[in-house]
């Protein structure tokens, strides 16, 4: 199993689009999201971090799943009870709200997303709400 963690967050609009993060420094699109610190941070203190860090939200987040990549094992978390409104929090970075078809297309994570979400099954059953 990888030493690496990280934490995923799933927000969806209420057309149930993807808050997606573009971020050309790590080459493309994505959920917010990153590495767990290793100073003892927890995969939810990771979520949380992440999320506020990328796009200003607070939230509450509840683990979905895990899947494992070559390098890391990538927790998903979706977003429950979020506070406040989603705006880019660096100057090289926009958020976008992305059908899951278009964020396949558009992420170099695809074949992590497509079984974290598995193959979209998990969208038709949430309804955590945000508008960026």
């Amino acid at each position: 199993m990888p030493d690496l963690q990280s934490a995923i967050v799933l927000v969806l609009d209420p057309s149930h689009r993807i808050l997606c993060v573009d971020n050309t420094a790590h080459g493309g699109v994505g959920m917010p999201g990153g590495k767990v610190e290793p100073d003892g941070e927890t995969i939810v203190q990771a979520a949380i971090r992440e999320l506020r860090e990328e796009t200003a939200l607070g939230v509450q987040a509840k683990r979905r799943d895990g899947a494992m990549g070559p390098e890391r094992l990538a927790h998903l978390f979706y977003a429950s009870r979020v506070e406040g409104h989603a705006h880019a929090m660096e100057a090289d970075t926009a958020l976008h709200h992305l059908s899951y078809s278009e964020l396949l297309a558009r992420s170099p994570f695809a074949d992590y997303y497509r079984k974290a979400l598995q193959n979209g099954e998990v969208l038709l059953r949430m309804a955590p709400t945000v508008r960026a």
